[in-house]
């Protein structure tokens, strides 16, 4: 019993780093995308009840909507499961891939990007990236990418694996003033 409660302990803090990893890689990747300077104060990436949008915001939603980042977000929990599992059990991995979208997926964020890219772009700047997220060529970008994500899947998975147990093992140890 205490081994199968040590073995979910693991697999729950493994579940909370690798998604604080992908949520990570999605902040930074729409921080990297925005050219203007960021506001003296921080919007919240925290979901808020739903507002009625204004015309700069339902723009900004059809920006992220048109770069494919709503799929994008929920797409980063399979890199968060790659960095926890350790199982070849593909009904519980199908079981998370369905599950951690519905319940820590996009629609729990959505409004706080909204904002963020209101904030961070003028109108004009929105609409620019409207136009060019609409160019066939932007597109094709966008899908290829999707595409290459998902096809090095498993390949991820296992280099990932590799280094977790690597670590656990002690062939990676991080330095010594990391932990005093």
């Amino acid at each position: 019993m205490k081994k199968i409660k040590l073995q979910i302990d693991k697999f729950l803090v493994k579940l909370l780093a690798g998604l604080v990893f992908g949520i990570g890689c999605i902040v930074l990747s729409v921080g990297i995308a925005s050219t203007s300077e960021l506001p003296s104060t921080p919007s919240p990436l925290i979901a808020s009840p739903r507002i009625n949008l204004t015309s700069k915001q339902q723009l900004a939603k059809d920006v992220l909507k048109a770069l494919g980042i709503a799929q994008k977000y929920d797409l980063y929990f399979d890199h968060g499961i790659g960095l926890i599992i350790t199982t070849d059990n593909s009904k519980f991995i199908n079981w998370l891939k369905e599950m951690l979208p519905r319940e820590a997926g996009w629609r729990h964020v959505e409004e706080a990007y909204i904002m963020k890219l209101a904030t961070d772009f003028s109108e004009e700047e929105l609409q620019e990236l409207l136009t060019l997220s609409e160019r066939s060529t932007i597109k094709k970008l966008l899908q290829s990418e999707t595409q290459a994500y998902l096809e090095t899947s498993p390949t991820r998975y296992r280099l990932l694996n590799d280094v977790w147990n690597n670590y656990n093992e002690g062939r990676l140890n991080p330095p010594p003033d990391i932990f005093p």
